[in-house]
């Protein structure tokens, strides 16, 4: 028989992960919260390629990285690793960005978390 605690360590709660790839998201280079802190299990982040990371933030920047999401999503739909949504927020003045909703069914792990932001580097850095 299982204790609760061993349980939970089986099936992670989706705001546990939520939590845990926003914290990833915090410390990986290149990416960014565009929520903080996130909610439950909504984690909304972006990701900025190298070649875009020492540019000043102005309207340019923000354009070019407009680009970088729907291009990330094009190349994960294509190769067949990964679906995931992402969106603008114009009336908040936000670009283009990742939002990752968190779900108890299929079971995930932090290791899937990792392999959503391992994904969208390893795209990302092209795009």
């Amino acid at each position: 028989i299982l204790a609760h605690t061993d349980v939970l360590m089986l099936f992670p709660c989706p705001i546990f992960l939520g939590d845990y790839l926003a914290s990833q998201v915090k410390l990986r280079d290149g990416f960014e919260l565009v929520v903080d802190p996130h909610s439950c299990t909504n984690v909304c982040f972006r990701f900025i390629p190298k070649k875009l990371r020492d540019l000043e933030r102005n309207e340019e920047f923000w354009q070019k990285l407009s680009q970088v999401a729907p291009k990330i999503k094009e190349k994960l739909t294509i190769d067949g690793t990964l679906m995931i949504g992402y969106q603008p927020l114009p009336h908040k003045n936000l670009s283009n960005f990742f939002r990752m909703v968190v779900h108890a069914i299929p079971h995930q792990t932090n290791a899937s978390m990792d392999h959503v932001l391992n994904e969208i580097q390893r795209c990302g850095e092209s795009a």
